[in-house]
């Protein structure tokens, strides 16, 4: 670590966005060096501190280093022994979370060059990305990146759930990687939904397009994945399917075209009504039989949601609606007036 790196953690641990184990790595220092004075830390400035603790932790790195340290050792108090056992600890218990964890580093105490960023607060946070792209962190997520992102592809670990808005880079494609479930886009947004043990993992595209694999699957397993889709990884099954989200959004277009889409039919064949609602979701939605296609819909859609919106197009046409996969199969027997 070195003491720009130092400094750094500091003003992570006074802004309360710093992991658990850099906050014991802070506070176990602060107790060293100020065993005799017992001053409250969150009374301490932190700022005036640093030359302090940034002396500790060199000097207990030289004491390691020189030859006769077994005597040297024999003049310590007995505090500073049980501070230098304890620091031992609390480095080990860094380093294996960092491991189960799975992650790269988090630039102070893995690999050099990343930064970690942690909601510890009740609300969403917004990290802006060294590449321009943004990342809207829920309540006790975490994302780590490098800081400095000059190669072929810009890489980030994710835990718990966040919302992506990717700079469009066609040449350094975007990795979001959480658990087993590897992301990969080019310029898009999307949620990431992976809670704390990432035994559910799930990928929901806003716009754009997004390619979702597992961290060894071969290349040809990937899901691509389009607006209101979703891919969702088990990995008590380590299965990863593919289907729709909950609530589809009507997909952005320009102005021109958001203005000519109307949901307003009168007299209008099911085959029409349904290639409206393709192209504001974009959702492939499939008419079974032949005979369903000319049934007859005159109503005000505006308003509803997509699900809800497909309740009342097969209430009045005598039809039936099932989600399969990424696809909406709509069938029955056909329109009231042809029973």
């Amino acid at each position: 670590m070195s003491r720009k790196e130092f400094s750094h953690l500091l003003k992570k641990y006074d802004e309360g966005t710093c992991t658990e184990e850099e906050r014991l790595f802070v506070e176990h220092w602060y107790a060293i060096t100020r065993n005799e004075e017992r001053e409250p830390l969150e009374d301490t400035d932190l700022d005036s501190l640093e030359p302090t603790l940034w002396k500790a932790i060199q000097g207990q790195i030289r004491d390691n280093e020189e030859s006769d340290s077994v005597e040297m050792s024999r003049k310590l108090p007995v505090y500073r022994w049980l501070g230098i056992a304890a620091s031992v600890v609390i480095l080990i218990g860094v380093f294996i979370g960092i491991k189960e964890k799975q992650l790269p580093g988090d630039g102070l105490f893995g690999k050099i060059g990343w930064e970690t960023r942690v909601n510890n607060s009740t609300k969403e946070i917004t990290v802006t990305l060294p590449d321009g792209s943004e990342v809207k962190l829920s309540p006790k997520a975490s994302v780590e990146y490098r800081i400095q992102q000059d190669g072929d592809k810009r890489e980030v670990y994710l835990s718990g759930d966040a919302f992506f808005k990717v700079e469009k880079m066609p040449a350094r494609p975007f990795y979001v990687y959480t658990g087993n479930v590897v992301t990969k886009v080019l310029g898009t947004s999307f949620f990431v939904k992976a809670g704390q043990n990432a035994s559910e993992v799930s990928v929901e595209v806003v716009t754009g397009r997004v390619a979702v694999f597992r961290k060894s699957a071969e290349k040809n397993e990937e899901l691509v994945i389009t607006p209101n889709q979703k891919a969702v990884y088990e990995e008590v099954e380590k299965s990863l399917t593919a289907g729709l989200v909950e609530i589809p959004k009507l997909i952005q277009e320009e102005k021109t075209e958001k203005e000519m889409l109307v949901f307003e039919f009168q007299d209008q064949p099911l085959s029409a009504v349904v290639a409206v609602l393709e192209k504001a979701y974009g959702i492939d939605i499939q008419l079974e039989k032949e005979k369903i296609k000319d049934c007859p819909l005159t109503a005000s859609l505006a308003g509803f949601t997509l699900y809800q919106q497909l309740d009342m197009i097969c209430a009045a046409t005598k039809t039936h609606y099932a989600r399969q996969g990424t696809v909406i199969r709509i069938g029955g027997e056909g329109c009231a007036h042809m029973q």
